[in-house]
């Protein structure tokens, strides 16, 4: 569980815009200095033309006040991250359903691809997606109403063995009409640990890896029979 890594990335750009606020601090007082100096000991009867200091001192001022904005920013963004996984860590241990589909392959066991019908279908096609988002099989769905599930490990007859890796999937499916019917697909899994990659809070269902925001639902425990 990688709860740090908010932390550190908040650290690290914190750290770079420290590092440019010195720096540009460190310049506008050398150029303060230069200026002071130059005043000092120009000659009375040609004095300096200080539209070009005025100039510059307008650009210091507005580097300065854009990098506390910066910075300003950074720290609520940092503090919403911290907020978001602190909400994540509350999953854990927490079964949980999402939207999107996604499923993982462990090269043996099946895994359940579940999805909801608004009515009953003619047919159904469940198509499995790479992590680029492309279609690289197709396999039959339940065409019943309401909700569907369809074990799958990855083999299908007239389909490509899938390695082992993360995947997703659509439902494309039609009624004895012929009319499009909206598919709507989901996972479910109870969470074991939670992550922050690139400012995106991650829940980890075991080994499958999906974004906090899309989830949908907690659901209860499984009542246990005595």
């Amino acid at each position: 569980m990688s709860v740090g890594a908010t932390g550190n990335a908040a650290n690290s750009a914190n750290g770079v815009l420290s590092t440019t606020n010195a720096q540009v601090q460190s310049e506008f007082n050398t150029f303060l200095t230069l200026l002071t100096t130059e005043l000092q000991n120009q000659d009375p009867s040609s004095p300096l033309d200080t539209n070009q200091f005025t100039s510059q001192l307008v650009q210091f001022s507005q580097l300065e006040q854009t990098l506390n904005t910066n910075t300003d920013l950074s720290t609520l963004i940092s503090g919403q991250q911290t907020n978001q996984m602190a909400t994540a860590i509350g999953y854990i241990g927490q079964t949980v359903q999402a939207s999107g589909g996604n499923f993982v392959l462990d090269g043996t066991d099946s895994d359940s691809l579940n999805y909801t019908l608004p009515s009953s279908a003619k047919t159904a096609t469940i198509n499995i997606l790479n992590s680029s988002g492309q279609t690289i099989a197709q396999i039959p769905g339940t065409t019943d109403s309401g909700s569907n599930t369809v074990s799958y490990n990855g083999t299908y007859p007239g389909q490509p063995t899938l390695p082992a890796g993360q995947y997703s999937f659509t439902v494309t499916a039609v009624d004895d009409k012929g009319t499009a019917l909206q598919a709507t697909t989901s996972t479910t899994g109870t969470v074991t640990g939670v992550d922050n990659t690139n400012g995106v809070v991650n829940l980890h269902l075991g080994n499958l890896v999906i974004p906090e925001s899309t989830v949908t639902e907690i659901l209860p425990p499984a009542s246990s029979s005595s």
